[in-house]
Formats: C-alpha cells, sequence, structure tokens
C-alpha cells in the first residue's frame, strides 16, 4: 500500500478541507467557491462560502417536495448582523457588523461580510464558518441537514478568542444580539422569481399544542410558518424561546445570480425579507435556527429544549458520518479510514444516494410513452428464440396517496444543483458511490428499483424533475445495469438477486435482439447492436439544444457495442450459474467478439472507430478520436488484442488525458471546441467536443492497470482531482472542466460519476 501522506500534501489534508482568510476575505474566490449538503432524498442547501446567492439552484432549504423531485427553494439564504456592546458597563455605542454579502444587478455588493469570515471548513459533511468579529470574539456558524427530511439547521455559536495576551485575564463578555434575516421563495429550484409591491408572503403563528396557525402580532413569537401564496407549500422558521420576531414584510430587489447569468439564463431575482429574528448571544451557547418544510416539527423546537432538540439532531448526524466510515472502511482490505482521500470521498458519495418511492400508475411507462415519437425498432429477424415477453408490469397504487418512502429502493442523484437520478449516471457510479463504500444492501436496492421500471428492454434515462412519467432515451443505461449487477455479485456474491432478476435481464437481452425503441437492435449480419432515431440523443453524449442533436452518433456505437458484448458474457455465466440455458448467449457472444475488432479498429489511425455504420451505411465509419474507445479494453480483456490496446491508449493519452479528466474530443479534430462556458448553444455545443469530463479517469485507469500494473506512474494523474476537492465546490467533484488550460471546473459542481470514479480509481491505483 502507498502511503499518501507522504505522497502528496493535499492527500493527506483531504479529510480536514478548510479554506482560509486569502480565499474567505477574497470577494471573486469567495464567489467562486461553494458548498454543499444534502438529507438522502433529494433535497439540499448550498451557497457560496461567503453568503451571497450565485445561482438560482442555491438556498439553505430546497426542500425535495415529491422525493426526489420536485425541488423547491424555499428559503434562499439568512443574511447575519451582530449587535456588539462593548465596555464594562455597557454605555459605549453598540457595532453592528455586518456579515451577509449580497451582489445587485447593477454590480452593487452589499453589504461586505466577506471581510470578517475568516475560514471555511467541512466538519464531516457539515458546513462550517467563522467569523471574527474583533480581537476578542468569533462568531461560528455551521449548516447541517436532518437525512431523511427537509430540514435545515443553521446553528451559532459566539466564542472568545483565547491567546496569550488573554490566558489568566478575565473575559469580559459583552452584550451581543444576533439579528438574523431570512429570504424566502417558494419556487421551483431552476426557475426564479418576479416580486411585487403588492405581494406579501402569509407569516403564521405555527399550529400545535391545540392551536391553528394565526396571523403573527408585531414582536410575537419565536417559529412561524411561512406561506407565499395560497396553496403553496408551507414551510417554517423555528428558533428558541430567547428569540423574538419583527415584521418587515421587504423585498429585495434585482439580486444577481451572476452563474446563471454567465450561463445565458435569467439572472435577476427579487427575494422577500418577511421579518427578522432577534436572538440574544452568550459566549459558548449555541442558538439554532430550524429551517423545514415537515409538518411534524411543530411542537419539536421553540420550546424550552429548543437547543438540546438540536442538540441530539446534531449528535444523530454525527453518528450517522461515522457509520458511513466505519462501513467504508469494513469494504477494502487495502484502504483504512486513515486514508483522508478515501473518508473524504466516502462521504461525498453519501451526497448523491437517495430514496426512490415506489412508482404510482400514472408514472408507469405503460402511460410514459404515448403520444411520443420513439422511432421504430431496429428491423431484425434473428429473435426467434430469445423473444421478449411483451408485457406491462401493473401496479394496484392509489395515486392519490403520498409516495412511500423505502429504505430498500435506492438511486443516485446524476448531480447537484440541477440534475434528478438518471439511469446511465446511477449504473456507472454504482461501483464507486455504493460498493467501493461498502453500502451493498443499497447497491441491491438500487439495482432492484430500475429492474422494476424496465420497458421494452429498457431502464429508464432519466426522471423529469417535476415527477413526470420517466423517460427512456437511452441506448446504454440499460447495458451498464449488467456491469454494475456483475460489480455487486463480483463484490458480494449474492447470487440470490441475479436469480431474482433473471427473467428481467432475459428479457431485456431479448429486445435487444429483436429491436426495441429508438431504433436499438441487433444487426444479425454482425452481432453489433445499431441504435439511433432521427433527433434522439441515446448514447452518454446526450447533448440537444432544440431539434439539434449535437453528437448524434447513430449507427454502431463502441461503447455501446463493448457494453453489449458484457452483457451477454455476464448472462452466459449467470445462466451456467443458475443451471439455465445458456447456448444461445454463448453464440451470441462469439459472435459480437468476432466482430467487433474487425469492424472498430482503424487501422490507419491506431485507435478504435467511434461509430461504425454511421447512420445505417454500410462502412460508413466516424474516425473521431473520443474516450468512448476505453470501454472496449477497460470492461473486458477479450475485445482487443494486447498491441492494440496500448496503441489505442497511447493516443488517447497523447490527446486526451489532461490534469482534470479526459477531453470528449481530440484538439487535432475540426469540430473541437476550446471552451465550454457560455450561452446556452456555446456550452451544448462544446459539451462533447472536446469539454474535459473528470469521470473518464476511471476507464483510463482500468487500461492503464490492465496494460502497465504500475501505480506509482497513475498516482500523478490523480492529485490534481484530489486538489479540486478545494475547488469550486468544497469536498466535491465537479460535472466538467474546460479543455485547455487552467481547466477551470464548470457545469454542476457536484457530479455522481466524478466523485464515484476517482474514489473507485483512488482503490485501485492507491491500494
Amino acid at each position: 500500500m502507498i502511503s499518501m501522506s507522504s505522497a502528496n500534501p493535499a492527500a493527506s489534508n483531504a479529510w480536514n478541507l478548510s479554506l482560509g482568510r486569502d480565499i474567505c476575505a477574497n470577494v471573486e474566490a469567495g464567489l467562486n467557491h461553494e458548498w454543499l449538503v444534502t438529507n438522502g432524498l433529494g433535497g439540499y442547501a448550498a451557497g457560496t462560502i461567503i453568503g451571497a446567492t450565485t445561482r438560482s439552484y442555491h438556498g439553505l432549504l430546497v426542500a425535495a417536495l415529491r422525493p426526489p423531485v420536485e425541488r423547491s427553494v424555499l428559503v434562499s439564504k439568512i443574511d447575519e448582523e451582530v449587535e456588539l456592546t462593548n465596555g464594562r458597563n455597557g454605555r459605549d455605542a453598540p457595532r453592528i457588523y455586518k456579515l451577509g454579502v449580497n451582489e445587485y444587478q447593477d454590480g452593487t455588493i452589499d453589504p461586505h461580510g466577506y471581510t470578517y469570515l475568516e475560514r471555511f471548513a467541512l466538519d464531516g459533511d457539515i458546513a462550517c464558518f467563522t467569523y471574527k468579529l474583533s480581537e476578542h470574539i468569533t462568531l461560528d456558524k455551521r449548516i447541517w441537514m436532518e437525512y431523511g427530511q427537509n430540514t435545515t439547521y443553521v446553528q451559532y455559536t459566539l466564542r472568545p478568542i483565547l491567546n496569550e495576551d488573554t490566558v489568566g485575564t478575565q473575559f469580559i463578555a459583552p452584550s451581543v444580539t444576533l439579528h438574523l434575516l431570512p429570504f424566502c421563495l417558494s419556487r421551483d429550484h431552476h426557475s426564479f422569481t418576479r416580486g411585487s409591491v403588492d405581494w406579501q408572503f402569509q407569516v403564521l403563528g405555527l399550529p400545535g399544542r391545540g392551536k391553528a396557525p394565526a396571523m403573527v402580532p408585531e414582536n410575537e413569537g419565536n417559529g412561524f410558518l411561512i406561506r407565499a401564496y395560497d396553496g403553496a407549500p408551507a414551510y417554517q422558521l423555528i428558533a428558541g424561546p430567547s428569540a423574538s420576531f419583527s415584521l418587515t414584510g421587504w423585498w429585495y430587489w434585482h439580486v444577481l445570480h451572476r452563474r446563471e447569468a454567465e450561463r445565458g439564463l435569467p439572472g435577476v431575482e427579487d427575494v422577500y425579507q418577511p421579518g427578522i429574528f432577534h436572538l440574544p448571544l452568550a459566549a459558548g451557547t449555541p442558538v439554532t435556527l430550524v429551517l423545514s418544510a415537515e409538518e411534524a416539527h411543530f411542537d419539536d423546537f421553540g420550546g424550552s429544549k429548543h437547543e438540546e432538540v438540536v442538540a441530539q439532531a446534531y449528535k444523530r448526524h454525527q453518528r450517522r458520518v461515522k457509520q458511513l466510515l466505519d462501513i467504508a472502511d469494513r469494504s477494502t482490505t487495502n484502504l483504512r479510514r486513515k486514508d483522508p482521500v478515501f473518508a473524504r470521498l466516502a462521504i461525498a458519495a453519501d451526497q448523491f444516494i437517495v430514496t426512490r418511492p415506489e412508482a404510482p400508475a400514472s408514472t408507469h411507462p405503460a402511460t410514459s410513452l404515448r403520444g411520443h415519437d420513439v422511432g421504430k425498432p431496429y428491423d431484425s429477424q434473428s429473435a426467434n428464440e430469445l423473444r421478449p415477453t411483451p408485457r406491462v408490469r401493473q401496479t394496484t397504487r392509489n395515486v392519490s396517496r403520498p409516495y412511500e418512502l423505502t429504505p430498500n429502493r435506492k438511486t443516485i442523484i446524476a448531480g447537484y444543483p440541477w440534475f434528478t437520478d438518471w439511469g446511465r449516471d446511477s449504473m456507472i457510479s454504482l461501483p464507486g458511490l455504493l460498493l467501493c463504500t461498502g453500502r451493498y444492501s443499497e447497491a441491491r436496492g438500487l439495482l432492484k428499483a430500475f429492474a422494476s421500471y424496465t420497458y421494452q428492454g429498457l431502464i429508464p434515462n432519466r426522471f423529469p424533475d417535476s415527477g413526470e412519467a420517466p423517460e427512456y432515451n437511452t441506448a446504454d443505461a440499460t447495458l451498464w445495469m449488467f456491469h454494475a449487477l456483475d460489480a455487486y455479485t463480483n463484490t458480494t456474491h449474492d447470487w440470490s438477486l441475479v436469480k431474482e432478476l433473471y427473467s428481467t435481464l432475459n428479457d431485456i437481452i431479448a429486445w435487444h435482439v429483436r429491436g426495441t425503441l429508438y431504433g436499438i437492435g441487433m444487426d444479425p449480419a454482425d452481432g453489433l447492436l445499431h441504435a439511433g432515431a432521427p433527433g434522439i440523443q441515446l448514447t452518454w453524449m446526450d447533448a440537444k439544444v432544440d431539434d439539434w442533436v449535437v453528437t448524434p452518433r447513430r449507427g454502431k456505437a463502441v461503447e455501446i457495442n463493448a457494453l453489449w458484448y458484457c452483457a451477454l458474457y455476464y448472462m452466459e455465466s449467470w445462466a451456467k450459474r443458475l443451471s439455465y440455458d445458456a447456448l444461445e448467449y454463448g453464440q451470441l457472444l462469439t459472435q459480437v467478439r468476432e466482430h467487433f475488432a474487425r469492424r472498430f479498429w482503424y487501422e490507419e489511425g491506431g485507435y478504435l472507430y467511434d461509430v461504425v455504420d454511421v447512420e445505417g451505411i454500410a462502412g460508413q465509419n466516424d474516425a473521431s478520436l473520443r474516450p468512448n474507445q476505453l470501454f472496449a479494453a477497460s470492461l473486458t480483456p477479450h475485445l482487443l488484442t494486447e498491441e492494440q490496446m496500448r496503441s489505442m491508449l497511447s493516443h488517447v493519452t497523447d490527446q486526451l488525458l489532461t490534469p482534470m479528466g479526459l477531453r470528449t474530443l481530440s484538439p487535432q479534430d475540426p469540430a473541437y471546441q476550446r471552451r465550454f462556458n457560455g450561452k446556452g448553444v456555446e456550452r451544448d455545443g462544446a459539451y462533447h467536443q472536446g469539454t474535459v469530463w473528470p469521470w473518464l479517469i476511471g476507464p483510463y485507469v482500468d487500461v492503464h492497470l490492465r496494460l502497465y500494473n504500475d501505480c506509482l506512474a497513475l498516482l500523478p494523474l490523480l492529485y490534481p482531482l484530489v486538489r479540486h476537492l478545494w475547488d469550486d465546490c468544497v469536498g466535491s467533484i465537479c460535472e466538467v472542466a474546460e479543455p485547455e488550460p487552467p481547466f477551470a471546473p464548470a457545469g454542476c459542481f457536484a457530479q455522481a460519476w466524478s466523485v464515484a470514479e476517482l474514489l473507485r480509481a483512488w482503490l485501485a491505483v492507491a491500494g
């Protein structure tokens, strides 16, 4: 095992992630660093480390109202003001420290609270902020969410600064009052709000204890029910009994979300400030504001035991983090929790793992595809034996009932802040997020959950954020499920799951042989899979702008057929283990193996074609140098010779490898785009035309290890991604990066398969 502490300073400090005053007190640097905490439901809290909301997605309470989707920004942020009266007699004029930061459309930044921010850090996955108010006092802030609930805790603790000048002297506690200004909304997290002087949010006293909600008199109460308008979701803001509240009803106009503006989206929003909480502070005694969209908290908080209940929530959270690390520690024999990179990535992994409830009948695939153009099945006459059973699983669920969350039905949020759960991302991420971290029962639940949504041989491509029926436009997600199941069984030896899913798996293969949606089907001439329908994106390179599919890749794509081969290989193996007939799987497997290299090897270039038989035209091949070819060697050793693997890897290394992952297209290609960030069309046009994707470091490492088994050579390739844990979203890994130096992070600030594949590669290399 390689010692990480001696190999790289970033690796040795990865668990204790923190940013100092050089970042925190610099407004531009602070606006470029974000944090994220999650709740296991798809809900989250996120923002910049200095407090300004640079995205419409930022919020302290972004609740998943229909877990894991329908995410709504309810509380976007809180501005803090600390009123401090110095002096032994308390007669000095009070001083106000405004700790908030807001950026407005005209470029104004006000207040300038970043000037007080000394430090940002992650305590496990809790976001921690330290503000220095004077030479003698700091204010600590902690933000975390209750696992399994749409509830956020924002806790403040006043602390004296003890140093050699103050040791042995009596600390004179000033009179300190904390004023909290919550900014409230009620909207989908993809949208924005335009305020109106005639629009006043409803601020009601909490029900419970035998009382109904009522309008709040001035300066009365410490907990409130907020509703933006009749019929809007209600949520609570609850402080301890020492707090008081002043109604304001102010709109803050023209708040700028600079990241949305940069992306060519509406970047200006109005936010509502319903009132101000006033809380006296005493040194060392925490005070907490609870933000919740849960109905059950009316009696839990706000009373004399408010902070005691919060303290219990904090202990629950810390226990859960410890349990996650203990489980991850037992999942591997070559690394332990003492490895800070492994520990940090295991906690980052947890943020993407959420519960998906059982599907009500209204979102079943039987209804989801009606009226949609799904293309014609691929014309195949070879499915005489492996013929699917055309059926639709029915459910008797009463669709008027709420979703029931079940622990054994897991899914993976593809990326924060804007993605939901995608089939492809979930299956690619499963080995890293769930198996490498020892979360085997959740991996099992995820596989069962997606298998239950199978329709005509396909699992969903994605679940829309508004809870509509799942979408099935994917040629690879279903095949990735076979790979994920193989990884699961190799790790757990749980062959009972294979037996349980075997009928579904057999059905999937039969549909692919026969031909299914979107032109996905097997060519009987060579056994390879063809996929493509006009205007439909089917592979992971899925950018689409209106009717323009940027990288259509219609034909026989290289990674699709590597996955197809593996699916057949697994099925033959599983059939033999379960004493089922494996003959036809073996025959198909042989056919694919015999034709793969013959069809895909580009002799002149020394690497693999990206797509053959483009648009169904025999012999028309796409020689674009892309990373997709890596999967022909990372997933299996059976499709290429060692000489071919070495040649391919050499070209990929020379033209695609960067410190942040792999480019999606060679810079020598005329279609290569040198820049990703920009307006919508510019971004989507570059998304897979050169833009770097960190997750691709996983298959690159697999191929390199298969050929050279040289971990020391690979470690330097992983260190820049480890260092990225301090950048962008602190503690996570971004979706994409710019294709040219300095390879700035872009896209989603936290991406599931980026974390998963770095974690998996780290274990493979550092072990």
